[in-house]
């Protein structure tokens, strides 16, 4: 009888994985087992190439800056001693209170001593004055700053200007107060064109 062949029986199972033939140990992990059934563990400590564990005390500790430290500004109500320097701008929701204020052009102020605010950063314990501005001009005196916070004018199409520049016009008859002070230098001249402004403004 001829030998023929039968038709492919199913795959069997697969057999036994063969052993690992080398493992490297990275950082922070060692290697232990045997050659065929290694073991890979993490190498906990608290040194260079070692890894912290859930209950590492520097997980939780208090670091540097800690609360009362010169270099940690934090929220509340008790004074503390520290510094910040912020070079973008900043908005405050409430009252910004300062014992002293340091201008950019270096000059300070103590608030307590001059009722400072923000609209009248000089103070306001200056001169009450009436002042018409006439087209001869008045020109602030040397140390002072002006600061109108209201006007009354005289003369149809007056422009006031200072230092030649154009700020508002008026006409015989207008009056305001106005919601922030207008404020000007010592030495500033201030006229106008035609007629007469009347301001109130603190000298200071």
């Amino acid at each position: 009888m001829p030998n023929t062949l039968g038709v492919t029986g199913p795959q069997g199972p697969p057999g036994p994985a063969g052993p690992v033939s080398a493992v490297v140990a990275g950082t922070g992990v060692t290697i232990g087992g045997t050659a065929s059934t290694p073991s890979v563990n993490v190498l906990y400590g608290t040194t260079a190439a070692t890894a912290a564990q859930g209950n590492d005390a520097r997980l939780s500790d208090m670091r540097a800056p800690t609360a009362g430290s010169a270099f940690y500004v934090q929220n509340g109500t008790t004074p503390q001693t520290a510094n910040f320097n912020i070079s973008g701008n900043g908005t405050v929701g409430g009252t910004l209170t300062a014992s002293n204020v340091t201008f950019s052009d270096g000059s300070t102020q103590t608030t307590a001593a001059s009722n400072f605010s923000v609209n009248f950063p000089d103070g306001i314990n200056g001169t009450s004055m009436l002042i018409p501005i006439g087209t001869t001009g008045y020109t602030i005196p040397a140390g002072k700053t002006l600061y109108i916070i209201s006007f009354y004018g005289t003369g149809g199409g007056a422009t006031l200007s200072v230092g030649g520049n154009a700020y508002f016009s008026f006409g015989s008859g207008t009056s305001g107060f106005l919601a922030l002070p207008m404020v000007f230098p010592s030495g500033s001249t201030l006229s106008v064109n035609t007629g007469t402004l009347n301001v109130t403004a603190i000298e200071r």
